[in-house]
């Protein structure tokens, strides 16, 4: 920790990473006095992943300049391996100072001298004779604390027993060899174990800092905050309430008004209704009597004004023949031109390094207004399509082998255009 971060986990979170970190920097850290030529074993264990290491001077582990010291002090740091996705599985782990000195050779050796932070690069367990702990139900499993506000000194038991009762349980934490008490129960990060000839066998009480305010408290409610935090959540939940309730009177209030104002229109309409209903009933009426009036005048002229009237009546509704001309005309010059659709591309092809994670513009020319934009490979990506650009986003090669792919335009009816997308295999 005096000389930098070499060998970080892939398959942890950040936040998983912040919880164990929390554990070994109490050990670590400036405010904790310690002796580090004696190994301190931490053992984190989660539901879903589980972290096992010593924190100690690197002179334990290495086996050149790296005993140095730094800032007038040994050089010393957390050294651990993690399990993920055990459930189901056997745990055992490597209970031995030459499996990390091994690791130690494998993780920080040889990027020493350039301080080089890098992922892992030990997969799977290390390949030799090493002693190793497997869990086991056995009668410690009682005596292991699992409430994050104690600290169970186990004093002088067998460790190796203590560790394999505790690969059993969901939750645990353990420190084992620690010189005193407060380095177990200190705030920076405290254990629910501790395990140790230097401290005798009794419960300890340990504050938690609450997620919310910060504040290092003696326990949590069930929604796990401090109580202050739940006291003040209750009175903003019932202050909500009430205005919830507030707002729902209101909206009857609002809601009684609106349906009142609905019966007297609907009243409204019905009456504008009736109303209507009599003046087209007079109207009617009206209609009959006109129409008989007119017949009756009809009859009573002599034969002359009836036939005048009919043959004026007749020559009311001869069709012009001009008019019929100008119908014909007009539709004979009526015309519809289509034009036939078209698209083109600017690029013929698009060739990338297999390294390559960016966006690619393409530049298109068309005048069809709808067509449809495709991609035939997943590292492809269509971002959008606008001013004649069709954005892509092309993802990198992790294999590094070569790849191509299309990006296909089908437009007018059913038409395909198409360019080819090509990732070199080799790294420029």
């Amino acid at each position: 920790m005096d000389y930098g971060l070499f060998s970080t986990p892939g398959n942890l979170t950040k936040s998983q990473i912040d919880i164990v970190r929390t554990k070994f920097m109490s050990i670590l850290g400036d405010d904790v006095e310690r002796n580090l030529k004696t190994p301190k074993w931490i053992l984190y264990k989660d539901y879903n992943f589980l972290v096992w290491g010593l924190c100690c001077e690197n002179r334990l582990l290495a086996s050149n300049h790296q005993e140095t010291t730094h800032k007038n002090r040994p050089v010393r740091g957390f050294f651990a391996i993690v399990i993920s996705d055990f459930k189901g599985e056997e745990l055992r782990l490597p209970f031995d100072i030459n499996y990390f000195r091994e690791l130690y050779r494998i993780e920080v050796e040889k990027y020493w001298d350039q301080k080089e932070l890098h992922q892992n690069q030990t997969l799977g367990y290390l390949v030799g004779k090493y002693n190793y702990v497997s869990e086991a139900h056995n009668n410690y499993v009682d005596l292991l604390n699992t409430d994050i506000f104690q600290c169970q000194s186990l004093g002088e038991l067998d460790k190796e027993g203590v560790i394999a009762a505790a690969l059993t349980l969901d939750k645990v934490s353990l420190l084992i060899d620690n010189d005193n008490i407060e380095q177990a129960t200190n705030r920076n990060g405290s254990f629910m174990n501790c395990l140790t000839s230097s401290v005798s066998f009794g419960l300890h009480h340990v504050k938690q800092q609450c997620p919310k305010c910060k504040k290092y408290v003696s326990s949590f409610t069930q929604t796990g905050v401090c109580f202050d935090c739940e006291e003040a959540e209750e009175v903003i939940r019932r202050r909500t309430i009430k205005d919830e309730d507030d707002m729902d009177k209101q909206m009857k209030i609002e809601l009684e008004f609106a349906q009142n104002k609905i019966v007297e229109l609907e009243s409204e309409v019905e009456s504008n209704r009736l109303q209507l209903k009599k003046k087209d009933r007079v109207i009617r009426i009206l209609a009959v009597i006109l129409v008989g009036l007119l017949i009756a005048l009809l009859y009573s002229q002599d034969s002359f004004s009836l036939k005048l009237f009919k043959e004026k009546q007749e020559t009311q509704y001869i069709p012009s023949r001009d008019s019929h001309i100008w119908d014909n005309g007009r539709t004979d010059n009526d015309s519809i031109h289509y034009q036939e659709a078209s698209f083109k591309f600017f690029e013929s092809a698009i060739n990338v390094d297999a390294g390559t994670h960016k966006k690619f513009p393409i530049k298109f020319q068309t005048n069809d207004d709808k067509y449809r934009i495709e991609s035939n490979a997943d590292w492809i990506k269509i971002l959008s399509t606008e001013g004649g650009l069709i954005t892509i986003e092309i993802a990198a090669n992790k294999q590094n082998d070569s790849r191509e792919g299309k990006v296909t335009v089908t437009y007018g009816n059913s038409k395909t255009k198409s360019i080819v997308i090509t990732q070199n295999g080799k790294l420029n």
